[in-house]
């Protein structure tokens, strides 16, 4: 059974409608049997349908390296920084890695506007990386925390293969 989790799933009126186009451009590609959408954006739907033969499930979280909660920053500089509103917050989250054990067949799609840079470091770190069968991301290196690695240490470490995941232009 192949799984797609899309992170950064939102559609946000700026991209007019298209959600990057990121789950109809997923289950198009990869024909996943389910797809995961989470993003913590206040008007995130959550909801479970079904596309065919896909089950879809999205989530109003976050995914990082705990769960619970997670404070949220606008600032460029901050590890979770994804336009999420008008300023500190806190948004609801879930601890990556432990969600990724013991799934198979797993397609990671991630545009989480700077956060993947920490996530990935942890997904290295706890070894949950062997559990991606592909990584897709979009690197946002000016939000790039300090003190984190960059893409190319990522994509050097990850035990997972990557791709630069490319949105569809609004």
């Amino acid at each position: 059974m192949t799984v797609v989790v899309d992170l950064g799933c939102y559609s946000h009126p700026a991209h007019r409608g298209a959600s990057q186009d990121s789950v109809m451009a997923l289950i198009g590609r990869f024909g996943p049997d389910a797809l995961y959408g989470f993003d913590p954006h206040p008007d995130q739907g959550e909801l479970s349908t079904y596309m065919g033969r896909t089950a879809i499930v999205t989530k109003r979280r976050a995914a990082w390296v705990h769960d619970g909660t997670v404070a949220y920053d606008p600032s460029p500089s901050a590890p979770l920084s994804a336009h999420v509103g008008e300023g500190p917050a806190t948004v609801p989250c879930f601890n990556l890695a432990a969600w990724l054990w013991g799934r198979v067949d797993t397609i990671v799609k991630m545009d989480i506007e700077g956060a993947e840079y920490v996530l990935l470091e942890h997904l290295v770190a706890t070894g949950a990386d062997r559990c991606v069968e592909r990584l897709l991301v979009e690197w946002h290196p000016d939000r790039r925390p300090a003190g984190t690695m960059d893409a190319d240490a990522l994509t050097e470490a990850l035990a997972c293969p990557v791709e630069d995941w490319e949105p569809v232009p609004a």
